[in-house]
């Protein structure tokens, strides 16, 4: 048995269609006897009404305490309406709450940094269920206060879910397939990396590159933790991120 972490952004999980194919993929895996944690985003981009900047811009006037809870909410509808959603297909699954992600953090809303890990719950819930679903980009204080990691932090979420678990490799699936030189939506001739090394992905960062946060990377880096980037109908040519390329 294998356990995998699979993250999908908020793009790949905007439609019924888009979400049946994540859960046909699912449904092979468990019938070879392998397990999943799905990370999931917000459905979607704004204005989908659970899109991050969606929620975001009802919390304008909110202190950055505030603004957490209500980013949150989005990532919280996806775990619950995933799990309707596959529990209608039979597949055995639990959506997790803040509280059972063991993700221990301070109090530096919006941008908060993990202190300590503990992965007892996500263990017990693998040892039951075939799925467990996560609600990337939030952890939780020591005084019980939801937080969030910065934007982009799903991927940090999943990349903490490998490192809890003794795993090492992450699955960051989204609507690019894979990690470029330069933006090909805005440039031509560009290609794509197979794979590229943490220190090189940091730099294309630091140069604008948007398609990982900075903070998972550098957890990745920390812990050692491969990482995919890339579509899942096409993870055989997407990008690794890795020590050395």
């Amino acid at each position: 048995m294998g356990i995998y972490i699979y993250k999908f952004g908020g793009t790949s999980l905007q439609t019924s269609a888009l979400r049946t194919q994540i859960y046909d993929h699912l449904q092979q895996l468990i019938a070879n006897h392998h397990k999943i944690v799905m990370v999931v985003s917000a459905f979607g981009r704004m204005p989908l009404p659970y899109a991050t900047d969606t929620l975001l811009s009802f919390a304008t006037h909110l202190p950055p305490k505030y603004q957490d809870r209500m980013m949150a909410l989005g990532e919280q509808f996806s775990t619950l309406a995933i799990s309707n959603e596959l529990t209608k297909r039979n597949l055995s699954n639990i959506p997790c709450t803040v509280e059972d992600l063991g993700i221990i953090t301070d109090e530096q809303f919006t941008q908060a940094n993990i202190i300590q890990l503990f992965p007892q719950t996500i263990e017990q819930y693998l040892s039951i269920y075939d799925i467990v679903i996560v609600p990337g980009f939030q952890g939780l204080s020591f005084h019980h206060n939801l937080t969030t990691l910065g934007r982009g932090g799903s991927d940090l979420t999943a990349i903490i879910m490998s490192q809890m678990l003794d795993l090492q490799k992450a699955y960051c699936f989204t609507d690019v397939d894979g990690v470029y030189e330069y933006d090909p939506k805005t440039s031509t001739n560009v290609s794509k990396f197979t794979t590229i090394s943490y220190d090189k992905m940091l730099t294309l960062i630091d140069q604008g590159a948007k398609i990982m946060c900075k903070g998972s990377i550098l957890w990745a880096k920390q812990f050692q933790i491969q990482v995919f980037v890339g579509q899942l109908n096409q993870i055989e040519n997407g990008t690794w991120i890795v020590a050395n390329d």
